[in-house]
């Protein structure tokens, strides 16, 4: 297709992110406009309330000041009047025809007071300085504090919704990128013995080859069939978890028989690698466990560790009891999973840089399985720093709950 523009799933993710902050423009214009609408009326009512004030005390003022008196009056009865008028509390100074200050009240002024000088009366040339209002009528506050919380609700909800447009955008671009990885780690996973069988099957086909190497190019067969059967299995078992079909019951479960058996089943494996599995710690531990369940656990365990469990590979596995909780700690003498990488290694479809460096096959799921297995059966399972010389490879600790009668 002539003239095509690819875009990257960054660019995507930027581009969609982009226009869910978008409404952020016209909201934040919003905000801005109500802001000063608010600012606006403020600056109004209390313009109009010193209008209405400095007209009051005119007013009064010139009235008293006016108003025909048998006796003249003295500065103090002036002052009498107008705090009777308008409340001790207003910052206020009264300043004689000669410019003494007859009056100061104790509270200081603001800065923005005003100053009336009386033209008619005895107090005519007298000057009163009075404070600006600064108090305004409770309904406008109310208004202003409604206004004020619009203008939050718009702003939050318009953030709540490009965060959460963000984190669908994200999630969708991320599980693109694993469904993406899991069909090219499948690809290349079944690829090899597929390729592999193709061309050991066209090799018997020809019928030029001696018996000896017929019944050995079968025995390769059956190997790669049954390494694409493990991967398979592997795919079952976790959808099957994940989709809750694969049951596991909490019921009393000789775990230390569990843990022979599997390492029984896999010596020969080991064995033929000149390497070894020791059980070390308590005999006879009894688990609230799931004795199908447990066997996948140790199962994927020690195939991880027959894989990367050191040249040759040896593992040890230790029973014992903590608490109300069986504690299995299973070592390995091989090169060890960086601590950066002791979290992300439980993830499905991940796989550790250094293991990958190793060359081994896999697709990332056996311990996501084991993980998801542990938390099914109210256990858990991390992995830890190995602080064992004899095994300083990977060292993983599974928690079990201990069954009712087993002694802690």
């Amino acid at each position: 297709m002539k003239n095509a523009i690819w875009i990257g799933r960054r660019q995507v993710k930027g581009l969609i992110v982009l226009l869910a902050l978008l409404p952020l423009i016209p909201t934040s214009f919003l905000i801005h406009t109500m802001w000063l609408k608010m600012a606006n009326e403020h600056v109004r009512v209390v313009d109009e309330m010193n209008t209405a004030f400095r007209t009051q005390l005119r007013l009064a003022v010139e009235r008293y000041s006016t108003e025909p008196r048998e006796q003249s009056r003295s500065g103090k009865q002036l002052v009498q009047f107008l705090t009777h008028v308008f409340g001790s509390d207003l910052p206020m100074t009264v300043i004689s025809k000669q410019g003494l200050v007859i009056y100061q009240s104790k509270t200081p002024m603001s800065g923005s007071e005003f100053d009336y000088r009386i033209v008619n009366g005895e107090f005519a040339g007298w000057n009163i300085l009075i404070d600006s209002v600064t108090e305004i009528p409770q309904h406008i506050m109310e208004e202003e504090k409604a206004t004020l919380k619009q203008a939050v609700i718009a702003l939050v909800s318009t953030i709540l919704i490009a965060g959460g447009v963000w984190l669908i955008v994200n999630r969708g671009l991320k599980t693109d990128e694993i469904r993406k990885d899991l069909i090219t780690t499948i690809s290349h996973e079944i690829k090899t013995p597929v390729a592999a069988i193709k061309i050991l099957t066209e090799s018997l086909e020809s019928g030029t080859l001696e018996p000896t190497v017929q019944s050995e190019y079968l025995r390769l067969i059956a190997r790669e069939n049954e390494r694409i059967e493990h991967l398979a299995d592997r795919f079952l078992t976790y959808g099957r978890l994940e989709k809750g079909q694969l049951p596991i019951e909490r019921k009393e479960t000789a775990l230390t028989r569990v843990i022979e058996d599997i390492a029984g089943m896999l010596a020969p494996r080991f064995n033929s690698v000149q390497g070894e599995i020791s059980i070390t710690g308590e005999k006879g531990v009894t688990v609230q466990g799931d004795h199908n369940g447990l066997s996948i656990l140790f199962t994927n365990l020690l195939e991880n560790a027959l894989k990367y469990g050191g040249t040759p590979p040896r593992v040890r596995i230790d029973v014992a009891k903590a608490g109300g909780n069986a504690l299995i700690t299973v070592m390995d003498n091989g090169r060890g999973i960086p601590e950066a990488e002791h979290k992300a290694v439980f993830r499905r479809f991940y796989r550790s840089e250094g293991r990958l460096d190793d060359g081994q096959t896999g697709v990332g799921l056996g311990l996501a399985i084991c993980r998801r297995i542990t938390r099914l059966m109210k256990g858990s399972l991390s992995l830890a720093a190995s602080g064992d010389r004899e095994y300083p490879g990977a060292e993983f600790q599974i928690r079990l709950p201990l069954s009712s009668g087993a002694k802690v």
